[in-house]
């Protein structure tokens, strides 16, 4: 759950995610297309990422401002990872970091070497949380 600016509220659970006025009247509902594999909040947006494992697609869908239409890219391998930094989505997939604004459209990417779990951006760094080990690559 993640209280917004106006006092109301965007909940994820595990099949939808909801969003909530400030007096706790239900405003807009998203049913998943997929299972959930992570998510992320930062102020007024929400970023979800959804895999299909019969489809072998992942699917990322970002909520901004009004939380009422959300926007969705869909990739053809499974995504591992998603945060939210500074009003870009950073997302995680086998071998690519790629970095997205919440129109959708891709901004950059950067291939990595190996499989890992994990992101975080910090300034000019990622750091990367493998299963036995954490790396730091520069951002570009």
């Amino acid at each position: 759950m993640h209280s917004l600016k106006d006092g109301g509220a965007f909940v994820i659970g595990v099949t939808q995610a909801a969003y909530y006025n400030n007096t706790g009247g239900l405003l807009n509902t998203y049913v998943y297309n997929g299972t959930l594999v992570d998510c992320d909040f930062s102020e007024d947006q929400a970023a979800i990422l959804l895999k299909n494992e019969n489809r072998r697609q992942s699917i990322l869908v970002l909520f901004s401002g009004d939380f009422q239409t959300p926007v969705t890219v869909s990739f053809d391998s499974i995504c591992k990872n998603v945060r939210i930094q500074d009003h870009t989505v950073y997302l995680l997939d086998a071998g690519t970091i790629r970095s997205y604004a919440f129109s959708g459209v891709e901004l950059s990417s950067l291939e990595i070497k190996d499989d890992y779990d994990k992101i975080l951006r910090n300034g000019r760094y990622f750091y990367l949380l493998g299963y036995d080990r954490i790396e730091r690559v520069s951002a570009g």
